[in-house]
């Protein structure tokens, strides 16, 4: 498992976008084109790149040369000459965190937020829930809550439609843990972690001026 945390430059998102186009997928490039947050389409493009340069870096993998799949309910991966990689991608305010591994992964990233009574309930079970009313710091416990769920949920590939389903039971061996966040943000990954699982993974972060170049590099 390996896991990558960039952060969103500002003023930078067209530039962003460029880098991203030989890597997206046509459907990536029409989501990005509809999208009218330009952090937010400036998180997606950085997603793209930080997966290329993640399958690079770690695999020698170009993501240009390798087709991408889905799995049963929609789980990403690519597959190559010599295997596949599972990947998860994530992007909140202004970081993106990329996870891949040669088995199912799930990452998430959230900047956190206040959450009203009625969405923790539904999020939470009954003992985070009881622990959330008697916090003192709701947004922290909301968003750790979230992110884990959602990793999870990715783990799966069926996303936050998936929230409440009975049967999206993890399978021995594959667990959820905390990952190391900026201030203010709250992130999880959802894999086979060793036993006993850790409290926190730690991403290794990423430059944008190492990105922005191995995209030039490599785009061509």
């Amino acid at each position: 498992m390996d896991l990558f945390l960039a952060s969103v430059p500002a003023a930078d998102e067209k530039l962003l976008a460029k880098a991203a186009l030989p890597f997206a997928t046509p459907a990536k490039r029409a989501r990005m084109e509809r999208c009218r947050v330009a952090q937010q389409r400036a998180g997606m493009a950085l997603a793209e790149v930080l997966l290329a340069w993640a399958l690079h870096e770690k695999r020698g993998v170009n993501l240009r040369a390798v087709e991408r799949f889905e799995g049963d309910y929609g789980k990403p991966f690519v597959r190559y000459a010599d295997g596949s990689v599972e990947f998860s991608l994530s992007h909140s305010g202004s970081y993106v965190l990329v996870g891949i591994d040669d088995v199912p992964i799930g990452v998430d990233i959230q900047q956190r937020r206040q959450a009203d009574e009625r969405l923790a309930r539904k999020v939470m079970d009954a003992a985070s829930f009881e622990a959330w009313l008697e916090s003192s710091d709701k947004a922290t416990l909301f968003c750790d809550c979230w992110a884990r769920m959602e990793s999870e949920l990715k783990w799966w590939g069926v996303g936050i439609a998936g929230l409440g389903r009975a049967d999206l039971i993890l399978p021995e061996g594959v667990s959820s843990c905390a990952v190391d966040a900026p201030a203010g943000y709250s992130a999880s990954v959802c894999a086979a972690l060793p036993k006993p699982a850790p409290l926190r993974a730690s991403p290794r972060t990423v430059q944008i001026e190492e990105l922005l170049a191995f995209a030039e590099r490599e785009g061509l």
